[in-house]
């Protein structure tokens, strides 16, 4: 049985990818029989392994394990840190240098990758429980992921949006496309996100830290153990000297 470490910088409650992840990996390896901490960053807890998720925004748990701990460190490019934060962060370039093992979650990650990170790197698929099942809608549906283009700010999604808006007929989705060429073009979106992301990111650190500050207040309000009675010489539990002949 190993102990594990997980840092995430998604907090409690939230829903995107890395909280996501962070939560199924942990289940899985204490399924396992592993003991396993989910955490925002990683304050010196003794553990046997440490897996950091994102280059950049965990970089300050990666660098602080990297010099007190003798431990294995594990690196997970989750995806905005892969195509967006690590041609430009000098963070998340020493994340993975500093790693002894690098994870994907697919193969054309490995093509984004420098020759000596790409040798340590593993690729891990993402699964699905296999039992899982529902009843497939009788009408069709259809899925939008131009939020998500949009959130990303990625420049290179403004070719594929508009070929798309090229042959889409429904009115509505024509709309938030050119509302999204809009958007992924003006200037200082991608900064926008990041700050965002930061947000989130002590959003989720203010919880962690509510939650232990919860739990020093219960341990002060606690009543101390009765002190030990004194005897008349002033002294716990030491008996009375004499007096020298």
């Amino acid at each position: 049985m190993a102990r594990i470490h997980i840092v995430t910088p998604a907090g409690p409650g939230a829903r995107n990818g890395n909280r996501h992840t962070a939560t199924r990996w942990a289940s899985m390896l204490r399924g396992a029989g592993h003991r396993v901490a989910v955490s925002l960053a990683w304050d010196g807890e003794r553990c046997d392994a440490l897996i950091a998720l994102h280059a950049r925004k965990s970089h300050a748990s990666i660098l602080k394990f990297e010099e007190r701990a003798d431990a294995p460190l594990i690196v997970v490019l989750s995806g905005t840190d892969l195509y967006r934060d690590l041609p430009a962060s000098a963070e998340a370039q020493r994340s993975l240098e500093l790693a002894d093992r690098v994870i994907v979650l697919q193969e054309a990650a490995l093509r984004e990758l420098a020759a000596p990170v790409r040798k340590k790197t593993w690729v891990v698929y993402q699964s699905s429980d296999c039992k899982l099942s529902h009843t497939p809608p009788r009408d069709h549906f259809r899925i939008a992921v131009v939020d998500a283009l949009v959130q990303l700010g990625d420049t290179k999604a403004r070719g594929p949006l508009r070929r798309a808006l090229e042959r889409e007929l429904d009115g509505r989705v024509a709309r938030r496309l050119r509302e999204a060429l809009r958007d992924i073009g003006e200037a200082g979106s991608a900064e926008r996100k990041r700050l965002g992301d930061d947000v989130e990111t002590l959003r989720g650190e203010l919880r962690e830290l509510k939650t232990r500050l919860a739990k020093l207040e219960v341990k002060r309000t606690t009543p101390d153990p009765k002190p030990a009675q004194k005897t008349r010489s002033g002294r716990s539990g030491r008996p009375k000297r004499g007096r020298r002949a």
